[in-house]
């Protein structure tokens, strides 16, 4: 994995009012809600025995307890309390866990995964999804490294192949572009459109640029026991080509209420779409 970057590691509603111990980045890790709602990412190793904090419980002060002897630590990581020592004991500083910085926006939540100070102080995200548009997700696991998913979802010349039947129907082997059209350092867009081979010479990215586009925005979110989840948002309008076929992927798609018919009435005829991703901020798995 690239150090000192933020990335994807659970999606909102997974985390609810317990703590939950899950492998990211390679690592034990336990999340836990304070009583704001803010999100909390410590080791999920106790600094005494090394017990799991995720099967304790939360306290008052918005600490975890471990459940072996009941040392508590704040969100920060440090240890506040040895019961059996008491409660007015000291606690040695190097009882202690580490504490990753968190961050909760946009049904996601992210973590900072380095040494260094979270740069930039939040993720960053898209900034062209409606604000009326609705979403939908399912979850499944790609057995698979992150690296190859992100490899998968930037090309598009396997689907009339492997997806023959679905996304990729039509035998549209064609492919016009890609086109890469870089925003700033951590995004770009990529501009693709397949269509049916007829002898014709593929178009450049000038020649097939369209208003409406499909806007697929994809969140590498995590790897846990050798599989790799991926979040993808999709703030869908037509022309479109899209099947819900079950696919090994954890999808949210933003449709505008406006456009469904509009969508629908493309499925059949079209795959153009327009494929934005933002590596730094939304790259996440394990190495």
């Amino acid at each position: 994995m690239i150090p000192n970057q933020w990335y994807v590691v659970l999606e909102s509603w997974q985390l609810k009012d317990r703590p939950l111990g899950v492998t990211r980045l390679g690592e034990k890790l336990v999340f836990y809600r304070t009583r704001e709602g803010k999100p909390v990412c410590l080791a999920d190793k106790c600094a005494h025995r090394g017990v799991a904090l995720s099967i304790g419980k939360l306290c008052e002060h918005d600490t975890i307890q471990c459940p072996f002897h009941g040392l508590e630590y704040d969100p920060a990581g440090k240890c506040t309390v040895i019961p059996a020592n008491g409660k007015s004991a000291p606690v040695p500083p190097n009882f202690k866990v580490h504490s990753y910085p968190a961050f909760e926006d946009h049904g996601f939540i992210w973590i900072w995964w380095g040494d260094s100070a979270p740069s930039p102080e939040k993720p960053e995200f898209f900034d062209d999804i409606p604000e009326e548009a609705k979403y939908a997700n399912s979850i499944d696991h790609w057995n698979a490294h992150y690296s190859r998913v992100i490899e998968n979802q930037l090309d598009c010349v396997h689907l009339p192949f492997v997806h023959y039947n679905t996304i990729g129907r039509g035998n549209r082997t064609l492919v016009n572009g890609p086109g890469i059209e870089w925003v700033h350092q951590n995004k770009f867009f990529m501009y693709v459109y397949n269509e049916v081979d007829r002898g014709q010479t593929p178009k450049k990215i000038l020649k097939f640029r369209f208003p409406l586009p499909i806007i697929i925005k994809s969140n590498f979110s995590s790897r846990t026991s050798g599989k790799t989840e991926l979040t993808t948002k999709c703030a869908l309008s037509p022309p479109l080509s899209l099947s819900t076929k079950k696919t090994p992927c954890s999808t949210c798609a933003f449709i505008r209420p406006s456009l469904v018919s509009r969508v629908l009435a493309h499925l059949s005829r079209n795959q153009r779409c327009r494929l934005i991703f933002s590596w730094r901020i939304r790259t996440a798995a394990l190495s």
